[in-house]
């Protein structure tokens, strides 16, 4: 029967195993296309989706783990490709399906999804003379008859999300996803009322009654018989309109929909979010422009055990958060790490009031927090002294936390309620838990314990051990293959493209990254050994544009630092001349110094030292020296770990072994130009340290032009005023000060005086000052 049971495991195993590898990465949706009768999409066919005639919005099968798929829409040309409907059956769980299957406009002209058996997601009843179905430019998708008239529509079967050109009326109703990552209906719904209310409510699961409102918009209309709608226009405001009026509920200001992409989802959390992300973004990300609840701690304690479920606490003081910040108290650990909203649970064994002795209990204090459900006693008159609570408490065996504030003593049991963490709680908690962990004694001893196996269990062990060996193999394999490829794209020669292979990847040179000084640089997906995000820059200069081409094929080509931008390939057809770049997800370093999204002073720092150091590889490190000639921030991009790469080898001049100097025509971006450009024909490496010091006092205050104010910081000793409401860097003066005369050495007028870049990085580093930092007097 092991025997059995095993090779049985083992066959699903490998099942698994050969899905991972077939599944590996996920395409973009295939062209726009009428869905007719006899049309199947398929996750596994040659049609798995199909997209919007813009290209902005796919309909299809999307993976919701390595076995199984869902029907969903989303956005097409963004990163991530956020989803706004998902197909939904009875109890509003995702329509999961396995390999087989297959979504079908059948000859009886109904529109099904099918695994073992039909499932109609439609609605009852269901239409059956549709002719055909697409996708609209505005994300919606439609089942027509042959008349043309509409039947169906996922515009009025929302899910979580509307997008502009959406709207919910009377009785609609938006419903949250479960987390992130489990689209099964979730603990929050927003319901358009017919009074003209729009109402948050909380939910009980799994039997999805409704708690009492943790917010409404609080609107009603005067007139009789209203249709009220919760519109989000194509102009991007976000409405509640009845009667001939409107108002907005988000605080969202509106946005075109011809420059962005926009979506409203009510999130996981309980908040309602608008979204937005730029049409042709150099490299961006979705970015919250307006929220309800402003912040979702805030919960009403009229039902259920709050935002992050019993025994957590929810912390407010993180104000930018996007989602809930959900944590335990000491002495608890989350039940389900994946899903924080249920709770936590003791990590010790609760006291039994037996043998209760109060000298075995300790207590761990949390400014700023309470549980604000029921407390079974509470005392005003203590005198106000925190250890007559704390005694109390310590007195009592159901007592778990004390809660003290200058209002009174409460004594609480487990499970606590609406935990809540923020300056605007004016009490301390004081959690009971116990000297000894009892709970690392028990898993001692069931560590500890010795459980011998029968004969049949020896080999059910034995065969399981076989078939996760192999399955470990081969995704260890895949993960060192991904590994391999991403990381030694220039262990190898550049490889060459054909132009029809690059207008394949980039869907037609659709969407648009950034434009520079010699061409346009779009984002793709080329298929190498898995597929890969590739950036391509398009050379459009005739003449010019040539000598550039060669000149980064054969520099780039040869460059491999964790600190500068891979080339994976190139291609030379004709007139067509391009470079092909891995894909710099995090976009320029310009973005996060020069907007709302600031990094902190030790990310700015770490970024400041990686610069310097592939600086430092192209002058010093190459088997032949590359002067870049234009480093600015937006040619500095950022890897999904902020790891900071140069980019942009354009304009960089590819030097002999001998020679330390080069003569070229003025080139790079105005403010990072080493003053020698307008007097000597001949240029070194040092006009890269000169733009690497403009670029430093950059980082260093996060706003640009800023040599004669660190000057003058510097004349004055007044280091604090260049990071103003920087707290981290206030914090760290002494490494301010050391940055800021680091950059004042790289920007003087002669460039003799410049370091070279290996003492730029060594001294950033904080290994040793090597080279004499200027004074005041130096700098006249």
């Amino acid at each position: 029967m092991s025997t059995i049971l095993c090779s049985s495991i083992l066959i699903h195993l490998l099942f698994l195993l050969a899905l991972i590898l077939q599944f590996q990465l996920q395409s973009t949706a295939q062209t726009y296309m009428n869905m007719t009768r006899g049309v199947e999409l398929n996750p596994l066919g040659p049609i798995s989706s199909m997209a919007s005639r813009s290209g902005d919005f796919a309909f299809g099968f999307r993976p919701m783990n390595q076995t199984h798929f869902f029907l969903a829409i989303w956005f097409n040309a963004t990163s991530p490709q956020t989803i706004i409907w998902f197909a939904t059956t009875e109890g509003h769980n995702p329509v999961t399906v396995s390999a087989k299957a297959s979504f079908l406009l059948n000859n009886a002209g109904s529109l099904t999804l099918t695994d073992l058996e039909a499932v109609d997601f439609l609605g009852n009843p269901s239409p059956t003379d549709a002719d055909h179905a697409n996708l609209s430019d505005e994300g919606n998708f439609v089942l027509y008859d042959k008349n043309g008239n509409r039947l169906w529509q996922s515009f009025f079967q929302p899910t979580d999300t509307i997008v502009p050109g959406q709207y919910l009326s009377n009785g609609s109703q938006l419903w949250s996803k479960l987390t992130d990552t489990d689209f099964s209906k979730g603990r929050f719904t927003l319901a358009v009322q017919p009074d003209g209310n729009v109402v948050l409510y909380p939910l009980s699961l799994p039997s999805y009654d409704r708690y009492h409102a943790i917010w409404a918009s609080g609107i009603y209309f005067s007139c009789l018989n209203m249709m009220v709608q919760l519109v989000f226009h194509s102009n991007g405001t976000l409405q509640i309109e009845a009667c001939g009026e409107s108002q907005n509920i988000t605080g969202a200001p509106s946005f075109s929909s011809n420059k962005y992409y926009q979506h409203a989802t009510l999130d996981p959390d309980g908040v309602f979010r608008v979204y937005i992300y730029p049409k042709k973004p150099v490299i961006s990300e979705w970015a919250v422009v307006g929220k309800q609840l402003l912040d979702g701690c805030l919960m009403s304690t009229n039902g259920g055990s709050g935002a992050c479920g019993f025994n957590a606490y929810c912390n407010s003081s993180n104000a930018n958060q996007t989602r809930l910040d959900c944590e335990c108290p000491p002495g608890y650990l989350f039940v389900d790490q994946d899903r924080k909203y249920e709770g936590c649970m003791p990590d010790f064994a609760m006291p039994n009031c037996k043998d209760y002795q109060a000298e075995d209990f300790d207590f761990r204090e949390l400014p700023n927090t309470d549980w604000l459900g029921e407390d079974y006693e509470n005392f005003t008159s203590n005198n106000g002294q925190e250890q007559h609570c704390i005694d109390y408490c310590l007195s009592d065996c159901f007592c778990m936390v004390a809660v003290f504030g200058i209002d009174g003593c409460w004594k609480r049991p487990l499970p606590l309620q609406f935990g809540q963490h923020g300056t605007y709680i004016n009490r301390t908690a004081y959690m009971k838990v116990p000297k000894k962990n009892t709970s690392l004694i028990i898993r001692e001893k069931i560590h500890n314990k010795k459980i011998l196996p029968s004969r049949g269990g020896f080999i059910l062990l034995g065969g399981l051990l076989l078939a996760l060996l192999v399955l470990l193999v081969a995704v260890l394999f895949l993960v060192w293959k991904k590994a391999h490829l991403n990381s030694n794209l220039l262990a190898i020669k550049p490889r060459a493209f054909t132009y029809k292979e690059i207008q394949h990847a980039t869907r037609g040179f659709r969407e648009v990254l950034g434009r520079g000084t010699y061409g346009i640089v779009y984002r793709g997906f080329m298929e190498l050994e898995t597929q890969v995000e590739i950036a391509v820059k398009k050379l459009e200069i005739a003449n010019e544009g040539e000598r550039e081409f060669k000149s980064e094929v054969c520099s780039i080509g040869q460059t491999n630092h964790k600190n500068l931008v891979r080339m994976i390939g190139f291609c030379n057809e004709g007139k067509h001349r391009m470079l092909v770049y891995e894909y710099m997800s995090k976009g320029s370093l310009a973005r996060f110094i020069f907007s709302d999204m600031k990094l902190g002073w030790n990310q700015r720092a770490r970024i400041a030292l990686g610069i310097a150091k592939g600086l430092h590889y192209l002058h010093e490190e190459c088997s032949s020296q590359i002067i870049h000639c234009d480093i600015k921030p937006q040619n500095i991009l950022l890897d999904d770990s902020l790891e900071p790469k140069i980019s942009d080898f354009g304009v960089a001049k590819l030097l002999g072994a001998d020679q330390t100097r080069t003569s070229t025509f003025v080139r790079g971006t105005k403010g990072y130009l080493a003053p020698e450009w307008f007097k000597d024909p001949e240029i070194t490496s040092k006009v890269d340290v000169y733009s690497f010091g403009i670029v430093l006092l950059e980082i260093i205050c996060c706003k640009r032009n800023v040599e004669r104010w660190a000057l003058r910081c510097l004349e004055t000793n007044s280091w604090e005023q260049l990071v103003e409401g920087d707290d981290e860097a206030r914090a760290d003066i002494g490494r301010v000060e050391l940055f800021v005369r680091i950059a004042l050495s790289c920007i003087q007028d002669d460039p003799t005086l410049r370091p070279p870049m290996h003492e730029v990085a060594h001294t950033l580093a904080g290994d040793v000052t090597v080279y004499a930092l200027p004074s005041p007097s130096s700098l006249d």
